[in-house]
């Protein structure tokens, strides 16, 4: 079984449907109950993991379900230059040249686990888990599934009666589940990296329009299915503070003592900066942008200048016309979508023009680097606070800004690991100027929202 079938995956043979439709080959393969001695090695590495249960007392995971999810797998794990490594009853483990992918489904068909090793284990769990929403999707909509996070723990560790909810799972060994809270951005950003990205759009299903992530987060809300992703571009998930205390009846845990409260730190707001932003904005997020009337139509860089004084925010990181970025190199950029050499081309059509122009000139690129350099600075004033980057929705240049920031954080990561800076923590923020007014009101004898730290500092 552990050579031959893996052999057969890379020929799709071991997964071909049966005569009646209903099963395929590896739901007919014996229960995994651990791991053989040559997989047990590799498996020791870091590791990211969901179990996904259902929700309904009656329900079970079709095997079709996990089998189609293993298809998919091993399909994903060639694209990325693996290969098949075990099967057995909906179980198949895979690797890739970025690490490996295994799914596990329980005995009882109640719950199904992911779950990735690897250094590129966050992205590697992300893309296995779009192929389950995509198979979710087209093949079981009313199949309603809740989501927990799988965390190794050590060996003696499994019996200790403050840990809830300890299982000994037969790939991981001994680790707990616990409840995942997840709340879905309101504006998704753009998926990194690439591979990831083609993953989604090639699992998810049919868009009538642009991106199918996009068509996913805004159509499927009543089916509650965007709770089961992961990704961080579209998704947050948290853990509620529950107390790790079993108490299982006529058992020593019940009788343990619980340990004393712990004093909680007290949490500071995080350092505010306008990463990026219009000139002028209407609170409909929509057009006329001019002339600005305070009344619908604003102007943002003003608005941000007053708050910055108010000490609301604390840095302004965006840039404004007529600095000293402004190049000579520049002077054939399309910054605007009036400009009369987009004469005949529909709106989408000019406004990708001018995010393309843009993307080229000098003027981006010291954009970016200012960005950089406001994220060293506030770490390097205030290191372990969280930096909160703050865009404000606008324009093709300003949604060009707003693609990048993501490559733009991750960039900051690795400069700051080389100046020793290895505590970083840095949320990227995207809103309405309507959103951002809310959160951020100027008006005396309003409520403020927690979060706007007093200082400010101007960085152009």
């Amino acid at each position: 079984e552990s050579e031959v079938l893996p052999l057969l995956a890379h020929f799709d043979l071991c997964f071909s449907p049966l005569d009646d439709g209903k099963y395929l080959f590896p739901s007919f393969l014996p229960q995994v109950t651990s791991l053989p001695s040559w997989l047990a090695q590799p498996f020791k590495g870091k590791v990211e993991g969901r179990r996904y249960t259902c929700s309904n007392e009656h329900d079970f995971i079709p095997p079709t379900a996990a089998s189609i999810l293993m298809t998919s797998v091993v399909a994903m794990s060639r694209r990325l230059g693996g290969m098949s490594m075990f099967f057995g009853r909906g179980t198949a483990i895979v690797s890739t040249q970025r690490g490996f992918v295994a799914v596990y489904l329980s005995d009882d068909d109640r719950f199904l686990d992911v779950f990735s090793l690897g250094d590129n284990h966050v992205d590697l769990l992300s893309a296995t888990v779009a192929h389950l929403v995509g198979i979710l999707l087209k093949h079981y909509q009313g199949l309603c599934l809740s989501k927990a996070r799988l965390i190794r723990l050590a060996r003696h560790e499994l019996h200790d009666p403050r840990v809830l909810s300890p299982c000994d799972h037969p790939l991981l060994g001994p680790c707990r589940v616990d409840p995942v809270i997840t709340t879905v951005l309101e504006q998704p950003l753009p998926i990194v990296p690439e591979w990831v990205a083609a993953e989604y759009e090639g699992a998810l299903p049919y868009s009538p329009f642009g991106s199918r992530v996009e068509y996913l987060v805004k159509t499927h809300g009543r089916l509650q299915i965007q709770q089961l992703l992961i990704d961080p571009h579209l998704v947050r998930e948290t853990v509620p503070d529950l107390t790790p205390i079993r108490t299982d009846a006529g058992s020593a845990a019940a009788a343990a003592p619980t340990p004393p409260p712990r004093e909680v730190e007290p949490v500071e707001d995080p350092l505010i900066v306008v990463a990026s932003c219009p000139h002028t904005m209407s609170l409909t997020n929509t057009a006329p942008f001019r002339p600005v009337d305070n009344v619908n139509i604003f102007d943002v860089f003003e608005h941000c200048e007053a708050l910055q004084r108010a000490g609301k925010i604390r840095w302004m990181a965006f840039d404004r016309p007529g600095t000293s970025t402004t190049s000579e190199r520049d002077v054939d950029v399309i910054w605007s979508l009036n400009d009369p050499r987009l004469d005949g081309l529909t709106d989408k059509e000019k406004w990708a023009a001018v995010r393309e122009s843009v993307a080229q000139s000098v003027w981006f690129h010291g954009f970016q680097m200012t960005i950089k350099n406001t994220i060293k600075l506030a770490a390097q004033s205030e290191p372990g606070r969280e930096i909160r980057l703050v865009c404000i929705q606008g324009g093709p240049i300003t949604e060009l800004e707003q693609e990048y920031m993501y490559k733009i954080v991750l960039d900051s990561r690795r400069d700051a690991a080389i100046f020793g800076l290895t505590n970083l923590r840095i949320g990227i923020d995207l809103r309405s100027f309507r959103e951002f007014r809310d959160e951020f009101p100027l008006e005396t004898g309003r409520s403020e929202h927690a979060g706007a730290p007093a200082g400010a500092v101007e960085i152009s």
